[in-house]
């Protein structure tokens, strides 16, 4: 006999944060089933759908974990993905137990659909979940890079957006005193971004090392910049709802 259904579960982690229970979730046209964690085990998120259709299952529990992490705040780290049954079970033991705030779904609302609002959303999330500097910078270009495809006018807006920035004045402070002199906005992307993403492989182009100290310091610092323009541009430019926790 034909398998006309399938399930696919997602396993994902909080860094002390539990959901407040079970829940329904309509997400894409599709119901997602959210499991909530325990304090050895992680949540997980499922779907029931035709078999055809689990790639696509997939991109809607990473979109809505992508929403999840946003409105919260909270890191949330895709842990792993199986497929199997009507509603297969996922749920990773964790390293160490946690207990912690619990977050509640009861209110929750899908808000967004835009492609590349989803996509801004996905890089946010993986860098949220990250605590190497190196990573969370090229993440949160990314997202940069999602609402900004064009780089001339990523460029236009990065150096319209750095004046207008807040959170961020003491790391700009920071790098000041140690790159002279600094337009940062094109800092930012010709000795933050592109080092990272090409890796200093043609001659004379700038390199990051992470076992260097000073690119290490630089970075720390200059991820929190990015993150700032990152979060501004998923409001200003892909208009997602401003999260309530920032700032």
């Amino acid at each position: 006999m034909a398998i006309t259904k399938k399930g696919i579960a997602v396993a994902f982690d909080l860094p002390g944060d539990f959901l407040e229970a079970n829940a329904q979730i309509e997400y894409d046209s599709l119901v997602l089933e959210v499991l909530e964690g325990e304090v050895s085990f992680t949540p997980c998120v499922r779907a029931t759908v035709a078999p055809r259709e689990i790639t696509r299952a997939f991109s809607t529990c990473a979109r809505f974990l992508g929403e999840l992490c946003w409105y919260n705040q909270t890191k949330i780290d895709l842990r792993s993905c199986v497929t199997g049954g009507i509603s297969p079970t996922n749920r990773v033991r964790r390293q160490w137990g946690r207990e912690g705030v619990r977050i509640s779904l009861r209110d929750f609302k899908q808000t967004v659909s835009d492609e590349a609002a989803h996509l801004g959303l996905a890089f946010y999330r993986e860098a949220y979940a990250t605590d190497s500097p190196f990573y969370r910078y090229i993440s949160f270009f990314k997202v940069l890079e999602a609402a900004l495809p064009l780089a001339e006018q990523r460029v236009a807006w990065m150096e319209a957006a750095v004046p207008k920035l807040s959170r961020s004045k003491v790391a700009i402070d920071y790098l000041r005193y140690r790159v002279q002199p600094l337009v940062l906005h094109q800092w930012l992307y010709e000795e933050g971004r592109n080092p990272l993403v090409h890796g200093g492989r043609k001659e004379g182009e700038s390199k990051i090392d992470p076992n260097n100290f000073d690119d290490w310091q630089n970075m720390a610092w200059a991820s929190g910049i990015v993150q700032e323009l990152a979060e501004n541009a998923l409001v200003e430019v892909l208009e997602v709802k401003p999260a309530r926790f920032i700032g």
